[in-house]
Parts: C-alpha cells; structure tokens; sequence
C-alpha cells in the first residue's frame, strides 16, 4: 500500500498536466461519426506540431462545423472570437488533410496574436505561413498567362482577396514565395527567431530577415517567376510553329541543293552503257 501511494499521486499529476494541455475539440451535433472519427486524429497530430511550432496551447476550444453539401471544390475558413476558435470546412475527403494543416496554422497564428496583443496582420502574412505549412500545391506560373502574372504578381500589396480566378492564382503565387523564402531561411529551423524579430520589431519584413534584403529577395523572386512565364507562354503558345519551321527549312535547304544540280547528257551514258542501259533485265 505504501508502494502504491507515490504511483497514484504521478498518475494524477500526469491527468492534470494532460487536462492542462489537451486540446478541447467540440463537433457539430450532426457530425457523422466516420467523418469525425476521420478528422480528429488529424486535428490532434497537426496541433501537436502547431503547439511545438508556435511554443503556444490553444487556450479556448476549437469548434469545427462540417458543410452538409458536398461541393465540387473544397473550402475551408478559420476565425476566433475571443472565446472560441470556429473551423468550417467542406467534406471532400481528399483534400481535408491538406485544408486541415492550413486552417489550423490560422487558428494557431490567431491564439499567438491573441497572446501577443497583435490585432493588425498583412493578409501575405497571415495566408503566407498557411500555404507554406500546408504544402500548397496551384497553378505552375509557367502556365499563367504573363498579362494576369504581371498584373497579380505582387502579393505583398494586396490588402483583401481577389475574386474569381484571380482568387486560386494568389494563393498559388503567395506560396511560391513562401517556398522562396524557405529556400533562403528554412522557415521551420527559424521559425521561433521570425516569431521573436516579430515581437520586438513588430516589423512583418524584418521579422524574416533585414527590410532591404528581404525587398530584394521579393524583387529577384518576382522577376524570375515574370521571366518563365514569359518563357512558357512562348513555348506554349508556338509551339504549333515548330513544325511549319521545319518544313520551311528542309524546302529551302531541298531547293539550295537542287539548284546546283546539272542534268547529265543521256547521250553520253548511251554511248558509254549502251541504248537500253535504263531498262530492267527480265
């Protein structure tokens, strides 16, 4: 019995460090149990990383409200009300793990707002570290029209979400950035260091590196990506033309060839081979 006592008092450390910890998770009521028991290992594995990531708990529960109607894309939308952190999100199930990990690092991004007193975020910011977590995958800029590229290219001075098209292609344009930026600073090593340059600049350009280097690298990514799809468009565009300039080549190469040709006097293979030198043998 004296054994026992030490074990019980760790077990009940352990539960109240546990509870202390846990994440809260509330489903709407009419959740079917496959889709919930679907979503949740997956919720828990991303907030074991998030936490470890941000260094925060979530401090409030997370609600999570499923589209009843299947839609032909899948959405998805995070948002915190002082009291409770709400996820909506569609039901297609092969697009949730990838919309869960992104919907998630915005209920993370708000609880360490929310922690930090910082209420005014850019939209490249708050989007930006979505789809480089998420792994986003969009458009390959090479099949971007170079007209629309150039127009939507510059991610950072967009204030509110575009529409239409133009929608899918800035998350497509904002994530290759990110993905820049991550080949220059391996965002998950440097992660904690941009949170802390962010806290005490309160700067979101220099929380990733100096304000000059990091125009810079904005200015080298634009002008690479503005240069393939100029390159693509060509390639796609005329590519139609490739065939036609070969068959030009060949016919001028054939007529330049042709032309120095001379005609051989058949007289003189018939004096040399005989009259019926041409004709086939039996």
């Amino acid at each position: 019995m004296i054994m026992k006592k030490p074990l019980l008092v760790v077990l009940l450390i352990l539960m109240i460090f546990s509870s202390a910890f846990s994440l809260e998770l509330i489903f709407e009521r009419t959740t079917p149990l496959y889709l919930r028991n679907f979503i949740q290992p997956q919720i828990e594995s991303i907030s074991s990383e998030l936490s470890e990531l941000w260094n925060v708990e979530l401090d409030y529960p997370l609600f999570i409200e499923i589209e009843r109607k299947r839609q032909l894309g899948a959405s998805g939308e995070a948002s915190f009300d002082g009291t409770q952190f709400r996820l909506f999100m569609t039901p297609v199930t092969d697009a949730i793990p990838a919309l869960l990990r992104h919907e998630m690092m915005h209920v993370y991004t708000f609880q360490w707002f929310y922690n930090n007193d910082l209420y005014d975020a850019p939209l490249w910011f708050i989007e930006g570290v979505a789809v480089w977590y998420e792994n986003h995958k969009g458009v390959n800029i090479r099949d971007v029209n170079p007209v629309s590229l150039i127009k939507e290219i510059d991610v950072l001075n967009v204030n509110s979400y575009p529409t239409g098209d133009a929608f899918a292609r800035y998350y497509s344009f904002l994530a290759d950035f990110f993905f820049y930026l991550d080949s220059k600073l391996n965002l998950k090593e440097t992660f904690s260091e941009i949170l802390q340059r962010l806290k005490t600049k309160g700067d979101y350009k220099e929380a990733f590196t100096d304000r000059k280097t990091f125009n810079k690298w904005y200015d080298e990514w634009k002008r690479t990506r503005i240069i393939m799809s100029i390159f693509g468009f060509i390639v796609l565009q005329f590519s139609w033309f490739v065939p036609a300039i070969i068959i030009i080549i060949l016919g001028i190469y054939t007529y330049v060839k042709r032309k120095d040709v001379q005609d051989t006097d058949i007289r003189r293979l018939e004096r040399y081979y005989g009259k019926n030198y041409w004709k086939k043998e039996e």
